[in-house]
């Protein structure tokens, strides 16, 4: 995957004259019962869904 990112940070860079990008987002797809809905992640948010990943 680091490869993908990369070419895309290259990708990036190159166009950067004809691009204003003011934020960069990931999808997370499973939340859990508490994240149904989109929604900035704070530090609690993390910390709730980093303990569902682990089980």
């Amino acid at each position: 995957m680091a490869d993908r990112v990369k070419a895309l940070v290259d990708w990036l860079t190159a166009k950067r004259h004809r691009l204003s990008i003011e934020a960069i987002g990931h999808r997370l797809v499973q939340g859990g019962p508490e994240h149904r809905e989109p929604q900035l992640i704070d530090l609690e948010d993390e910390k709730t869904i980093s303990c569902q990943l682990q089980q």
